[in-house]
């Protein structure tokens, strides 16, 4: 949101003086002009002063999800994947590569190999509701997942292969519930939230799935990757982020 030319209600400046334009998220409980998006009534300031436009229509800045504690998160600023939070893995020939904060990982060219990233860390819902939010896209539907990964027979995540797209609950038994409408080849935002109860699969912020079948509250890790049918596939990341 930006704002010009305010002064705090017991008359001062702000900091950034007049004619510059400030940038902040909306405080929750302040309003927000939604037509030309300047704070109405006030914002707070956690001095105690508020700033006060003499516009007067608005609408109510609304919470944001409870996620819980931010664990971490990576934006891939670098040129090389941080080592305290990732480990890299290919068994094709399967490259990485960061560029304008865009993580690569190419699969190579080995029929039935892949690679991939994986946290360092391992996460359990034992400790409480895991939230995963990734923005991702994928070079074509083959062999391609991201979300939360105990074993190769125990996947929670988002899957692209064969030319369709799913929610994918893997654990005893395999189970995949079909996305349509969703083309994982263009940039979308992925959400997983995770409970030992429920699975919930959120795409651009729209529940899609809720799986309450087959959870498992082991440790897991978050991993991304990307298979390969014997030509080199790509899988995108813009971000990576989970709270509990």
């Amino acid at each position: 949101l930006g704002f010009e030319n305010y002064t705090w209600n017991d008359g001062s400046s702000p900091d950034y003086g007049p004619g510059l334009i400030y940038r902040q998220e909306p405080a929750i409980g302040a309003q927000v002009d939604p037509k030309n998006t300047i704070p109405i009534l006030y914002r707070n300031t956690g001095s105690g002063a508020t700033i006060t436009p003499t516009a007067t229509r608005g609408i109510t800045v609304t919470p944001p999800p409870q996620t819980g504690k931010l664990q971490f998160e990576d934006q891939f600023n670098g040129s090389a994947l941080d080592s305290n939070l990732w480990t890299f893995a290919t068994n094709g020939g399967g490259k990485y590569s960061i560029n304008n904060g865009i993580l690569t990982i190419e699969s190579g060219k080995t029929n039935g190999g892949g690679a991939w990233i994986h946290s360092k860390q391992l996460y359990s819902a034992a400790k409480g509701k895991m939230t995963l939010e990734m923005r991702v896209r994928v070079s074509n539907f083959d062999m391609s997942d991201w979300g939360f990964y105990l074993n190769r027979v125990a996947v929670f995540s988002f899957y692209a292969r064969d030319g369709a797209f799913y929610a994918q609950v893997e654990n005893v038994k395999p189970y995949s519930y079909k996305i349509n409408n969703y083309n994982p080849t263009t940039w979308h935002d992925y959400r997983i939230e995770y409970t030992t109860s429920e699975e919930k699969f959120y795409i651009d912020g729209n529940l899609v799935y809720t799986a309450t079948q087959y959870l498992t509250d082991q440790p897991m890790y978050v991993r991304l990757d990307h298979g390969s049918v014997g030509t080199n596939q790509m899988i995108y990341i813009d971000y990576v982020r989970l709270y509990q």
